[in-house]
């Protein structure tokens, strides 16, 4: 019995350690590559938003947001935004809301959540992107754009 629990306990110890390198492995990778996505997005969205640009998204798009969003639906967004919001005036930066940080069966996948103010002729806007980092390059995995003049008739 004491030998059972003892074996137990090595396992327990022995995945604790595991799980804490693990952690730290993508606590370490999630920092490092931090200021690769923020430059990645703040040249990204100011090229797509100047121009209301559905070839710079397209270009730019991960396979999830390709699975999940069609052509004619984005020529009709940034059609709306173009006339509700106009040209950008402004860019704010990307300023970081969370970041996640997975191995998978692939590799690792980094992903960091921004949100961008950014002036535009008609009205102000938030948009807020994700990035994600797979199989050695960044894209977009998700492109919101808040605005009130969106919403007003």
């Amino acid at each position: 019995m004491k030998r059972s629990l003892s074996a137990l306990g090595t396992v327990v110890l022995g995945l604790l350690a595991l799980a804490a390198v693990i952690s730290g492995i993508g606590y370490y990778s999630a920092t490092a590559r931090e200021g690769e996505a923020r430059a990645y997005v703040d040249s990204v969205v100011p090229n797509v938003v100047s121009r209301w640009s559905t070839g710079d998204l397209l270009a730019n798009a991960s396979r999830e947001m390709l699975r999940e969003i069609t052509l004619d639906r984005i020529d009709t967004l940034f059609a709306a935004f173009s006339k509700r919001l106009g040209p950008l005036q402004a860019y704010g930066g990307a300023k970081k809301e969370n970041s996640f940080f997975a191995f998978t069966m692939r590799g690792r996948v980094l992903s960091y959540t921004y949100l961008v103010n950014a002036r535009f002729e008609r009205a102000p806007a938030q948009i807020r992107v994700q990035a994600i980092w797979r199989d050695g390059e960044w894209k977009l995995s998700d492109f919101y754009v808040f605005s009130e003049a969106l919403v007003q008739g």
